[in-house]
């Protein structure tokens, strides 16, 4: 949606979109086309195409329903791989934010802050009108922070990482191959690393995912803190709903299989 405009522009429009005040005006317009599409409220203060095929948004924030903020990325560009109209689809090689802020949020009614835009991103059965298939390749965080606030739990962790308050800083994502089908997302893991609010340093992450929402694959993961190396051909989680990962729910609703390899864990 946001970049679909850019990448059909011919080289006179290339010429014109170097000009500030054009990128300025151009900037509202998508923001406005945005914020309607996702339902949303969606700012970006300026944006400039590099060559034909790379787009750079500057100050990028997508808000809640709360007004909150769900996204900011000072810098996002994306690079172009293909673009078909006739078949609404384009795929972009390479999707970059660095220095970013994502926040997720459940509120007390155990809702999400994000799910209004999945809802929104879902096909309606009941619309003729025919939405742009996106697919993303890979998919970098640099040096970024997640927030995770879960304000449903009351109970909160008086010891390492609390998962009802989570801060990752300095982190860096590097992931490829995202795929979303009818029920599940799939994605590969090339290197995550970051450091907890709690002091927990992640050196090293990676491997291969599937999500679904009753299910959770992760294959050939890799896992390395300062004291422990973790290798594992296979870790599999089974539960109803998502929610069953919460404090109180994990050890008894989540059910675990796990293959480990030689590894190296201490607790």
């Amino acid at each position: 949606i946001i970049l679909l405009g850019f990448f059909a522009i011919p080289a006179t429009g290339f010429i014109l979109l170097q000009n500030k005040s054009i990128q300025t005006f151009l900037a509202g317009k998508v923001a406005s086309t945005v914020s309607e599409n996702l339902n949303a409220e969606f700012t970006v203060e300026s944006i400039d195409m590099i060559f034909f095929n790379r787009v750079v948004m500057k100050n990028v924030r997508v808000r809640d329903q709360h007004l909150d903020t769900l996204l900011y990325s000072p810098n996002m560009i994306a690079t172009l791989k293909s673009l078909n109209r006739s078949a609404k689809r384009i795929e972009i090689s390479r999707l970059k934010l660095k220095q970013s802020t994502v926040r997720l949020a459940t509120d007390t009614t155990r809702v999400i802050n994000i799910k209004f835009i999945v809802d929104e991103l879902k096909p309606q059965p009941d619309s003729n009108r025919v939405k742009w298939e996106i697919g993303i390749h890979a998919i970098e965080f640099e040096t970024s922070k997640f927030i995770y606030e879960n304000h449903y739990v009351e109970d909160k962790w008086e010891k390492g990482i609390d998962f009802s308050d989570i801060v990752l800083n300095d982190m860096d994502l590097d992931l490829r191959d995202l795929r979303v089908r009818s029920d599940s997302v799939l994605f590969t893991v090339n290197h995550l690393d970051f450091i907890e609010k709690s002091g927990f340093d992640l050196k090293e992450l990676s491997g291969k995912a599937v999500l679904n929402k009753h299910f959770m694959n992760l294959r050939e993961i890799h896992i390395l803190t300062d004291y422990s190396n973790i290798v594992t051909e296979g870790l599999d989680f089974r539960f109803n709903i998502w929610k069953d990962f919460g404090n109180k729910g994990f050890g008894s609703k989540v059910k675990l299989q796990f293959d480990f390899l030689p590894s190296i864990l201490s607790n």
